[in-house]
């Protein structure tokens, strides 16, 4: 049954990423364009203890991502040309500062986070996954109604050097 629950989701990522056309152009970002979550809790240690303990904080490090994303999507990628940037639709969502990086195959986590072991390290990189600059800095969208990671981010390293 949890085969077939994850085998049913990465073919749904899969169709819908085919039949939206998603071909990504990578609008590069650099990592540093955005201030680390660690510096936002100096201030709001509240909301950044909430955030530490949120599903967006695993958005990335979440154990089931994890499988999916190294040992179902990155393998997928080479069965159909379609499935070029499927990696790109998944970190649109669950690592957008590595999807507009340009970081597109970012390292496993090391330790990944679930419901009964949350990570308590300090997360970097890719790991932060949806995170307070982040959302800080988005400055709309391409489209009318948001669709698959059309978000505008307005870091620069003028915002956040």
């Amino acid at each position: 049954m949890y085969k077939a629950s994850i085998i049913l989701t990465l073919t749904t990522a899969m169709i819908l990423a085919v039949l939206t056309g998603s071909s990504v152009v990578k609008k590069q970002k650099e990592y540093q364009y955005y201030e680390d979550p660690q510096v936002c809790s100096g201030c709001h240690w509240d909301r950044f203890e909430r955030w530490n303990v949120s599903q967006h904080s695993r958005a990335f490090t979440g154990d089931f991502f994890q499988r999916q994303f190294y040992d179902l999507v990155l393998p997928s990628m080479k069965l159909d040309d379609r499935l070029a940037t499927v990696s790109e639709d998944c970190l649109g969502c669950h690592g957008p500062v590595s999807f507009l990086s340009g970081d597109v195959f970012p390292r496993p986590a090391t330790n990944t986070d679930n419901m009964w072991d949350r990570g308590k390290e300090i997360k970097t990189l890719a790991d932060r996954g949806i995170f307070c600059d982040f959302c800080h800095t988005l400055d709309g969208f391409e489209h009318i109604q948001p669709f698959n990671h059309d978000y505008i981010s307005a870091a620069t390293p003028e915002v956040d050097p």
